[in-house]
């Protein structure tokens, strides 16, 4: 199982070098966001986007939107 999850994890951080390296820096976050979501379906990495989070801190609990919502074209 954990060479599973490293090979997967590998696949991922390798999918996010190939993004940057393609775009470089200086691009709002939802930007890499598009690129990066067809770089995992192309490599069959299963991927979700605008996913909620319970964020657990000592006496407190927050529900946190992962990432920004994606705008529709008009």
């Amino acid at each position: 199982m954990k060479a599973d999850q490293d090979s997967q994890t590998n696949a991922i951080i390798g999918a996010a070098m190939t993004v940057h390296r393609e775009l470089g820096c200086g691009f709002l976050e939802a930007v890499f966001q598009e690129a990066f979501e067809p770089e995992l379906a192309a490599l069959g990495i299963p991927h979700r986007r605008e996913v909620h989070l319970h964020v657990f801190i000592p006496r407190n609990v927050y529900s946190v939107l992962a990432a920004a919502k994606k705008e529709k074209s008009t």
